[in-house]
């Protein structure tokens, strides 16, 4: 799993000459074909081949080609043949597609990655233990040095006043166990600081539970499921997902009205010409774009310069030629994120669709 101590450890590799390469792609598949993303590999060929060779250029296709996930955005490459080093990243966020070559990995795409990422927590419980889990970055860990918990009462098989006394001392212990699962995942957070929280468990105590939990807690609280303590890694990390994406266009929804907000004080712009000319002007703070929209245009290499005037034949900045472009909107993409900017993809939001599908909040 991706984490801060991963790239310290990435940092510490060094060679005398500058001989390790980095390597960043947009592989956001939403957005992006996978020819369009082989070209972008293709362009970035050279640059790999001068410090590498043939063969580790090969390897990046293939891993492209055969092994890329569907739910990847951005994939980091670190790679250096004279020290037999082959790292790969397949992260939830889009990159800037760059290559770079160094004595040591370039890491602060990386670094800027876990500082904007939402880490979860999630707790599950029933009547008589607990299990918690992070997530992040698409991934899951299992953490077993969280609880320390009271052992649950030894069952009974008479009937009558006995049966009743051992019924209370069960309520009592769940009470217990309740509240000191609450008590130590406040603990947990206190040291780890996660964004969200999910809770889930049998429905006899989840209720319970989400009262006891602190209140700095429950204004984290993303969302809850019902489900077994026995279930596998993968049934916790999906359900916890489907949470995590409706989180997702609840954040998208309240982006759009900042962004309308953002327009009636002049600090936002909407329609793909403004927000190309907001581009140009290194003014985006946040680009909000519509998942599947694409349109046409023209490009200039040399300085960047993107355009969606059909008879525009010369750039007018630096006079180059303009080229077709069959989507803008990638190089829109890279732009943003040259300078810095969050890039927030908006899925079937019917007030950016009017807004031209495509809009920004500005630096200024």
């Amino acid at each position: 799993m991706l984490n801060i101590q991963e790239i310290k450890t990435l940092e510490e590799i060094k060679t005398k000459t500058p001989s390790i390469i980095s390597l960043y792609l947009n592989c956001d598949q939403r957005v992006r074909t996978p020819e369009q993303i082989r070209i972008t590999l293709k362009n970035l060929s050279k640059e790999i081949e001068a410090k590498a060779d043939k063969r580790t250029l090969s390897k990046i296709k293939d891993y492209i080609k055969l092994r890329l996930k569907p739910g990847t955005r951005g994939l980091a490459f670190f790679v250096c043949p004279k020290i037999d080093l082959w790292k790969i990243y397949e992260v939830p966020r889009a990159f800037f597609n760059q290559v770079v070559c160094d004595t040591s990995p370039y890491t602060r795409p990386l670094i800027k990655l876990l500082d904007e990422f939402e880490r979860y927590c999630v707790v599950v419980l029933d009547k008589e233990k607990a299990r918690v889990f992070t997530v992040y970055l698409g991934e899951i860990e299992e953490r077993k040095d969280v609880f320390s918990l009271p052992k649950f009462p030894g069952k009974h098989d008479q009937g009558g006043w006995r049966q009743a006394r051992m019924q209370r001392h069960t309520e009592v212990h769940i009470t217990r166990l309740i509240n000191s699962i609450a008590k130590q995942i406040f603990s947990f957070f206190r040291k780890n600081n996660f964004d969200r929280l999910i809770i889930a468990g049998s429905k006899e105590v989840l209720p319970e539970f989400e009262k006891n939990i602190h209140s700095y807690l429950k204004q984290r609280l993303a969302g809850k499921f019902l489900t077994e303590m026995f279930m596998p890694l993968k049934h916790f990390l999906d359900q916890s997902l489907k949470i995590e994406e409706q989180v997702e266009r609840q954040k998208e929804s309240e982006l759009v009205s900042k962004l309308k907000e953002s327009i009636g004080r002049a600090k936002g712009v909407t329609g793909l010409g403004k927000v190309l000319s907001a581009a140009q002007r290194k003014e985006l703070q946040t680009l909000l774009v519509l998942i599947g929209f694409r349109r046409k245009g023209k490009v200039c290499d040399d300085c960047g310069f993107i355009s969606i005037i059909p008879q525009l034949k010369v750039c007018p900045y630096c006079k180059e030629k303009m080229k077709e472009a069959e989507d803008v909107i990638e190089r829109l993409l890279e732009v943003a994120l040259e300078q810095d900017a969050k890039v927030e993809f908006v899925k079937d939001n019917k007030d950016l669709e009017k807004m031209g599908n495509i809009g920004a909040i500005l630096r200024f």
